[in-house]
């Protein structure tokens, strides 16, 4: 599964992904709000083929990255269904890279809109955006921690600028 249409090569949504065009702003909306956005391969590499799309696209001139529902994603799905599945022959955790990837090398702005947790993979993916908008109730990963005794799922530092 793609969230490109192989026939009109126009942006289309996946499994747990909403992706939208209007206005010059690809929507990107994690959309599985009863596990909280947890990420799927098939989710990741949604994310992953729109930012490839955008990238040569003159129509998009902003990227959104957003979660639906009370939070922006808890990260990786962890339950077996979840693991099992692998989109394009990638694992979430190597979905999850090849998403970060592309959001770091995507020539538009991407943006991130985190409200409520933003966790592992998720955290990793608001992040690497140029500008986040968090609201007051954002979880960081320590608070998660913390709380979950959960480590961030892939480690996002290199990307940092400055280090």
């Amino acid at each position: 599964m793609t969230s490109i249409d192989a026939g009109t090569g126009s942006y289309v949504s996946v499994d747990g992904l909403e992706v939208s065009l209007g206005d010059g702003v690809l929507s990107l909306t994690l959309n599985r709000p009863d596990s909280l956005n947890s990420l799927t391969a098939t989710m990741l590499n949604g994310v992953a083929d729109a930012l490839d799309k955008a990238a040569a696209d003159p129509q998009v001139k902003v990227v959104r990255l957003a979660g639906a529902g009370r939070g922006f994603s808890s990260g990786a799905g962890i339950s077996a269904d979840d693991q099992s599945k692998k989109a394009g022959g990638l694992t979430v955790l190597d979905a999850a890279n090849r998403a970060v990837r592309s959001i770091v090398a995507c020539p538009r702005p991407v943006v991130s809109v985190v409200q409520g947790p933003a966790a592992g993979v998720g955290a990793s993916l608001a992040m690497e955006t140029v500008r986040a908008w968090m609201t007051t109730d954002w979880l960081t990963d320590e608070k998660y921690r913390r709380r979950v005794g959960k480590v961030v799922d892939i480690d996002n530092r290199h990307t940092t600028p400055g280090e």
